[in-house]
């Protein structure tokens, strides 16, 4: 698990990645259970059951859900879906520069080298502040 909706950055969603060093790909899980972060906290080791889920792209992003509409995984089938491993892993950033990003790091923490945010946007989450449509747009310079 590479998300965390514990600061308020992600809502009912379940970031994950085949790795936690170097992955190569990452997905979105829509799980209708707040607040995820205590059961499935940062780093944690899952396995999904895709038996019944669906993979799509949702906003511009790979998905797993319920049906063609990939709905939210109700919280009464969490426990048969989403097994929770004992483990709990360091997750280690993929170093990208800003010439390197592209789709194919989707879904996969990464940190940019050498970036600096904008003086306007310090304080603001990456969650929606007012303005946003969706999640947080944030200006980075280098």
């Amino acid at each position: 698990v590479i998300s965390s909706d514990e600061g308020g950055n992600f809502f009912k969603e379940l970031i994950i990645q085949n790795a936690p060093e170097n992955p190569t790909v990452g997905v979105k899980l829509n799980v209708d259970v707040t607040p995820l972060f205590t059961r499935f906290e940062f780093g944690r080791r899952i396995y999904v059951k895709l038996d019944g889920l669906t993979l799509g792209e949702s906003n511009g992003v790979y998905t797993l859900g319920l049906g063609e509409d990939l709905e939210r995984i109700q919280e009464s089938l969490v426990d048969d879906v989403i097994l929770r491993d004992e483990e709990t892993v360091t997750i280690v950033p993929k170093e990208v520069t800003f010439a390197q990003i592209s789709e194919a790091q989707e879904n996969q923490w990464v940190r940019l080298a050498n970036v600096q945010f904008a003086d306007s946007e310090l304080g603001k989450t990456f969650a929606s502040e007012q303005g946003d449509n969706f999640d947080g747009d944030r200006l980075l310079q280098t």
